[in-house]
């Protein structure tokens, strides 16, 4: 059934996007790569391979305004030695624009992991200018997560909320500032009882554009997770500490984006996650950098070429790090 569902979400979503032809934006990308990666399982065993990937994304909006139909498509999928996994997104819903100042998003999805989870989105999002150099908005997001063939125990259903605000500090400063929760109930991680682990967080980033052709952006985010049974410790290899557990994340993250020329530009990033059980005197430290570089040979032509080090160093389980590069031909409308 739930197959079934999924099939019926891709067709939903391709029929929107290509009428979204003869609406007033289109989106088309469909690429093929290969790469490698160091750690296929980010384990300490460190068991490498040779990437084989496809994706396909599509979106579209069409109608007149204040309403539109929005569609989208996202599929991705990869191939090594060893497994073979499938990772696709269909998606529709409305836009409503009441005045050339704000927007009102709805918005539903199905996503399907290849024989992991099957997962339904509902989202519901109001932005719009406050004042000239003020820009607000507020999201609701629910996410129902079901696993499949018990591959794991992440079924799940969550409620989240954002409230956030953008603002011009200066003609070369820009903030973005946001403070959010989570309500969420696990189902399987206990046996025939449920496990709640709600979140509340705040994030502020600040964006430096000093040229036409640069910004840099760099924030902290504090996010508290808390279980509904403060006495239990739940640790997983295929986890972080706060999945389950009362724990506390600090997190600072590092992004710059720079256009070397009209068809070549550079993306360096990097971030780090320091979690900390608050009930036990446990943590560890997730970590990551990046540089991505992105070519137009044509209009219609762009090649991808991420290179990505992450790893973990931990208290509970064992620690890794894995370095990850791929090379994408991307072909666009």
């Amino acid at each position: 059934m739930k197959r079934k569902v999924f099939y019926t979400g891709i067709l939903l979503g391709l029929f929107i996007g290509i009428n979204g032809l003869w609406g007033e934006s289109f989106f088309f990308k469909a690429g093929v790569g290969a790469g490698y990666d160091s750690n296929l399982f980010s384990d300490p065993d460190a068991i490498a391979g040779i990437l084989g990937m496809i994706n396909i994304q599509s979106e579209g909006v069409f109608g007149e305004e204040p309403l539109q139909f929005y569609g989208g498509l996202d599929i991705y999928g990869e191939l090594n030695q060893y497994y073979m996994s499938l990772d696709g997104k269909a998606a529709a819903g409305l836009i409503i624009k009441p005045n050339i100042y704000s927007f009102i998003k709805a918005i539903g999805a199905y996503q399907y992991y290849m024989n992991v989870f099957g997962a339904v989105n509902a989202l519901a999002e109001f932005k719009g200018d406050l004042t000239p150099g003020l820009t607000g908005g507020v999201t609701y997001e629910l996410r129902s997560q079901s696993s499949l063939s018990g591959a794991t125990n992440e079924t799940y259903i969550n409620h989240g909320v954002k409230v956030n605000a953008f603002m011009d500090i200066t003609d070369f400063l820009l903030a973005d500032i946001s403070v959010n929760g989570g309500l969420r109930t696990y189902t399987d991680v206990i046996p025939s009882a449920p496990l709640g682990n709600n979140m509340i967080g705040a994030t502020a980033a600040f964006i430096l554009v000093p040229d036409y052709n640069t910004d840099i952006k760099l924030g902290y985010m504090f996010s508290d997770y808390m279980s509904s049974r403060s006495g239990l410790t739940v640790f997983s290899t295929t986890n972080m500490l706060y999945t389950y557990n009362n724990a506390a994340v600090h997190t600072v993250f590092l992004e710059l984006n720079y256009d070397i020329s009209l068809e070549w530009s550079l993306t360096l990033m990097g971030r780090v996650d320091f979690i900390t059980l608050t009930d036990i005197a446990k943590s560890e430290t997730a970590y990551l950098a990046g540089v991505k570089t992105d070519i137009f040979i044509d209009p219609s032509v762009k090649l991808e070429i991420p290179l990505i080090f992450s790893g973990l160093t931990s208290e509970v389980i064992d620690n890794y790090n894995k370095l990850r590069v791929s090379f994408n031909i991307n072909f666009l409308l």
